[in-house]
């Protein structure tokens, strides 16, 4: 390789970090913080002990707790303050995009790394995650991270023992970030159990591995996993008619053209290169891992209860983009260019019209700020569970979008004391009712009242 190949080939790796860097930061507190997100800033707070963090995550989701436990640790070094969470989401794609393009070239060394970069960096449904504060970001990258090291472990002779303890402690880590990285650890052991039994390839020592993270695992967690395998009421709702037409590819790429475009191509390039994918292990494994990425929790959905949306298989972009970058380029040239422009445009299309002119999707709790600092009063009331009403002061604290210092949050029993006050209604906890029980009471009435995504704030004077 000559020193020009070798500058076009840093500059080209320099452009495509910077690409995800920017398509990362680029209107990342656009929005305020969903509810989810809330309740993670408030999990997380870096004042709080270790069992406190561990006792408020188990109040709402036993597993996303390595991921608060890490954003507990980046609290305490870079601030507690919300607008900055999201920034440790870049850091987590950013590693991703280095792992998977390390693990492409590892398998094929053509354009298909490229093609991989182009999907990683532009894809709505990453970026759309990676400006939240919430676990998936990380789920992403403990899934990338541990296909990484299978690839390196499994399909390689004389492999380090450091990968083997690497791949130990990542496998553990997955099962404790989310329930649904079992998908990915199953998809392992039913891949390694064909190829012993039908292939006779064998591996015992990483089979060991895979055996020995799970066991670890329930040592701590086989509580919580029986009580959520007996769980028969949950909030997920039935799988919709629409979810047969396009597999949540319009979830995972924005829209319902650009996703259908991507599901065709995909089926595409799977049916007319399937016997070469089953000659092939590696493509065979991201086949297997996709198709059990569906399988599994729809099996789980329709015989037991619903538990399939989804953000809980944001994982499957892998294979999906692996079979998509490594298939293409075996095609003949001019359907392989046709392809890539297709890809190119609709990605980089979709990309500059979503964030042309950003239109809010979550509660505008900033706006409300704005709006109560406008008035003499400053007083308000957060009325809901005792949780959520916590979590929503100690955000209303902390943020620095605006100015929230004069805020002063107060409870139902202290307004005998108060002649006037606001009190916030945020939908996806009230409906925007929570003021009925005030107006039912004949000492308040509504003098004043304003209405912003999601959220409703009403003014309260005490009748005299």
């Amino acid at each position: 390789m000559t020193k020009i190949q070798d500058y076009q080939k840093y500059f080209l790796f320099f452009f495509l970090i910077v690409s995800l860097i920017f398509t990362r930061f680029f209107n990342i507190n656009h929005e305020d913080l969903w509810f989810d997100e809330i309740i993670s800033f408030w999990i997380s707070d870096p004042e709080i002990s270790f069992k406190e963090t561990i006792f408020r995550n188990e109040q709402f989701n036993n597993s996303h707790k390595l991921y608060h436990l890490i954003l507990k640790l980046y609290f305490k070094f870079f601030h507690y303050i919300p607008e900055y969470g999201r920034y440790l989401n870049i850091f987590f794609d950013l590693f991703s995009l280095l792992l998977l393009l390390k693990l492409i070239q590892s398998i094929k060394k053509n354009h298909s790394y490229f093609l991989l970069a182009l999907l990683l960096i532009f894809n709505h449904y990453l970026i759309s995650y990676a400006h939240e504060l919430r676990t998936y970001s990380f789920f992403f990258f403990i899934s990338s991270l541990s296909i990484f090291l299978f690839f390196e472990i499994y399909f390689k002779q004389n492999v380090n023992k450091f990968f083997y303890i690497l791949y130990f402690f990542t496998s553990v880590a997955g099962l404790f970030t989310h329930n649904f990285y079992f998908i990915i650890f199953f998809s392992k052991i039913i891949f390694c159990l064909y190829e012993q039994i039908i292939l006779k390839i064998k591996n015992s020592f990483f089979f060991f591995i895979l055996v020995l993270s799970l066991c670890s695992y329930l040592v701590f967690e086989l509580k919580i996993i029986t009580g959520n395998l007996s769980i028969r009421d949950f909030w997920i709702p039935k799988i919709s008619k629409n979810f047969w037409y396009d597999f949540f590819f319009s979830r995972f790429f924005g829209s319902k053209i650009v996703g259908t475009l991507h599901l065709l191509i995909f089926i595409f390039l799977v049916v007319f290169f399937f016997k070469k994918i089953l000659q092939n292990r590696k493509l065979s494994f991201f086949l297997l891992l996709f198709f059990l990425c569906y399988f599994i929790p729809l099996t789980y959905s329709i015989l037991i209860i619903p538990v399939f949306i989804d953000r809980f298989i944001i994982f499957v972009l892998i294979p999906l983009f692996f079979l998509v970058s490594l298939l293409t380029v075996l095609l003949k040239k001019k359907t392989q260019t046709y392809i890539l422009l297709v890809l190119l445009i609709s990605n980089l299309s979709h990309y500059v019209f979503t964030n042309y002119k950003r239109v809010s999707n979550k509660p505008e709790f900033s706006k409300s700020i704005q709006k109560i600092n406008e008035s003499d009063n400053k007083f308000v009331i957060l009325q809901s569970k005792i949780e959520y009403y916590l979590a929503l002061k100690n955000y209303f604290k902390n943020i620095k979008k605006v100015d929230s210092k004069q805020i002063k949050i107060i409870e139902k029993k202290d307004l005998n004391t108060q002649m006037v006050f606001w009190q916030l209604c945020y939908e996806p906890i009230n409906d925007f009712n929570c003021f009925e029980d005030l107006l039912k009471n004949k000492k308040y009435s509504v003098s004043e009242e304003a209405k912003f995504k999601l959220i409703k704030l009403y003014k309260f004077t005490t009748t005299k």
